[in-house]
């Protein structure tokens, strides 16, 4: 389907590929999470995870 990620496609990639804005600033805050020595704090995870989820709901297709 349109929305799935190919194989060995990066996050990156992905979102520009289907040009989804929303994702862009979920990927942005996951990236600095997992990479930015300072982190993130609790409520910039739990608004990360709350996006996320919000995010597959709207736009399950089965694919997720």
């Amino acid at each position: 389907t349109i929305l799935a990620r190919h194989e060995n496609e990066s996050l990156q990639h992905w979102i520009r590929r289907i040009s989804e804005p929303g994702l862009n600033r979920i990927l942005k805050m996951h990236y600095r999470y997992r990479f930015d020595p300072a982190g993130i704090t609790k409520t910039q995870r739990e608004e990360l995870r709350r996006s996320t989820l919000i995010w597959l709901k709207e736009n399950d297709q089965g694919q997720f």
